[in-house]
């Protein structure tokens, strides 16, 4: 019995010996990982091939449309007589008919792949840039023209580059990922207003769009190396237009009519502003514009780092109420310093709103699966619907009220983004 007892005993006292001991190290290099500072970690980002080609596309858009970027609408101010009014309206007609042309580029993503659609979407956006650079030869003609490519390159360029950079980007690291990509192209595009201003100043608007022209062409290259996928939109124009108004799809409606209208007040109505603040001086523009951009960088970082850490959700709302108070701000500004002041402190808040904002809408796109590009054909409805409407709210606006009246309305219509944590699912 003895001798039977020990055998026993014997292994009970070594199995928790051997267990133990490779246990140990573990426990103890596990606090050490985490001592790097949380908010700096960009380390093991693993941008895909794909993804890389895809960002260097669109950064060669970007610097391309962003030399002469906000001036493109004060072009159109200068040359409709200084009239809001009347860019306004062209801009509601272009995304009202845009609405249709998303629908109807998505119908035919399955047939051409989603990676010959933007390389055609090139071309059509060459053709835009271009337009504007022959304008004086025919302003009427060239009108109809820009209008058109403007279009196409929009109907055919926007839904496969969503549905692609939801699929090629990491689900983990999205946040962080999207901040690096937009901290690229930022620093890059800090000095393009600048630029552009100096030379419409001292060489005119033709010279920044023959320029312009030409890179957004080279930005065909990169398409080349992108893997080919083809994807089936399966609604039809009813089944999209009841699911705008199902109540499940409320949150990715309404989030993006609320980003559609305070961008366009953002994009049109804003440049359009400072330059009649600043009385027409384009070089002014251009540098307030550049020093704006320059202060984001750092804080870009920081945000898309916490995005993957924390609930977006709750970024979102807090950058929302950070966001909504720039707008108001902007109402009471009336000199330049004040365009300064008010543009950078909006820009903070835009920086935690929009990088949430879009890493949520990514993620949703990509948790869609199979219907990826159905989920992106609502969200670029709704968000295209917002900027028309806006677009055609701002006229009346504008002419009895005032331009400043439109920051009020864009101020309400951010807190709306924060509808944009709401999971939505379609099917």
């Amino acid at each position: 019995m003895e001798s039977v007892e020990e055998k026993k005993v014997v292994p009970r006292k070594k199995k928790p010996a051997v267990l133990v001991k490779p246990t140990q190290p573990k426990s103890i290099f596990k606090p050490k990982r985490v001592e790097k500072p949380r908010l700096l970690n960009y380390d093991k980002i693993n941008f895909s091939p794909n993804a890389v080609y895809l960002y260097l596309n669109r950064f060669l858009i970007q610097i391309g449309i962003g030399l002469y970027g906000l001036f493109g609408v004060i072009f159109f101010f200068e040359k409709f007589s200084n009239s809001i009014e009347k860019v306004l309206i062209m801009y509601t007609i272009l995304y009202f008919i845009f609405v249709i042309g998303t629908h109807l580029g998505a119908k035919i993503i399955h047939r051409i792949g989603m990676k010959k659609m933007m390389i055609i979407a090139i071309f059509f956006l060459f053709g835009t840039v271009f337009s504007l650079f022959l304008w004086d030869e025919n302003p009427f003609l060239f009108l109809i023209t820009f209008s058109t490519f403007f279009i196409l390159y929009k109907s055919f360029y926007w839904v496969p580059y969503h549905v692609e950079f939801a699929e090629f980007t990491n689900k983990k690291t999205r946040g962080k990922q999207m901040a690096i990509l937009s901290n690229i192209s930022e620093a890059a595009l800090a000095v393009l207003p600048i630029i552009g201003g100096l030379i419409i100043s001292s060489r005119g608007y033709e010279v920044v769009f023959l320029i312009s022209s030409i890179v957004v062409f080279t930005s065909i290259i990169p398409l080349f190396f992108i893997k080919e996928t083809k994807e089936r939109y399966t609604w039809g124009i009813k089944i999209l237009v009841k699911e705008l108004f199902q109540k499940e799809n409320r949150g990715v409606v309404w989030s993006n009519l609320g980003n559609g209208v305070q961008n366009a007040v953002g994009t049109l109505i804003w440049p359009i502003f400072i330059f009649i603040i600043l009385k027409g001086n384009y070089l002014s523009v251009g540098l307030i514009t550049s020093i704006t951009i320059i202060a984001l960088i750092t804080l870009r970082f920081a945000i898309g780092n916490a995005l993957d850490n924390m609930s977006k959700g709750r970024i979102l709302k807090f950058g929302s109420i950070f966001y909504t108070t720039g707008w108001i701000i902007k109402i009471f500004v009336e000199t330049g310093t004040g365009v300064f002041l008010s543009h950078t402190y909006h820009n903070f808040g835009k920086v935690v709103n929009q990088l949430s904002f879009d890493s949520e809408i990514y993620e949703q796109a990509a948790d869609n699966g199979h219907y990826v590009d159905e989920y992106t054909v609502l969200k670029e409805t709704s968000l295209i619907l917002g900027k028309g409407i806006m677009f055609l709210v701002s006229i009346p606006i504008v002419m009895f009220l005032g331009i400043t009246a439109t920051f009020a309305l864009a101020a309400v219509a951010t807190l709306f983004m924060t509808l944009a944590s709401n999971k939505v699912r379609v099917d």
